[in-house]
């Protein structure tokens, strides 16, 4: 069961963040941001097995979980 963080585009205006919050506040938040995206994760990884089927895809599990027309939506 793997599960892929993807970076995204957000983390080139890192340096200047850097800047302008200092080191330490910054460093703080980019510890808190990426432990949020770990746990984030970890939940995701969690709904593998839901429902009693297993789900390869997000699309799928979003869709077993909110119905065919929100789950679409959401996860589009």
């Amino acid at each position: 069961m793997g599960t892929t963080i993807a970076v995204p585009a957000a983390i080139l205006p890192l340096p200047y963040a850097f800047s302008q919050l200092s080191w330490g506040p910054a460093i703080i938040a980019l510890l808190l941001g990426t432990c949020t995206t770990y746990y984030s994760s970890w939940l995701l990884a969690g709904l593998f097995n839901w429902n009693g089927q297993t789900y390869y895809r997000y699309r799928d599990l979003v869709k077993s979980i909110f119905g065919t027309f929100p789950g679409f939506e959401v996860a589009s």
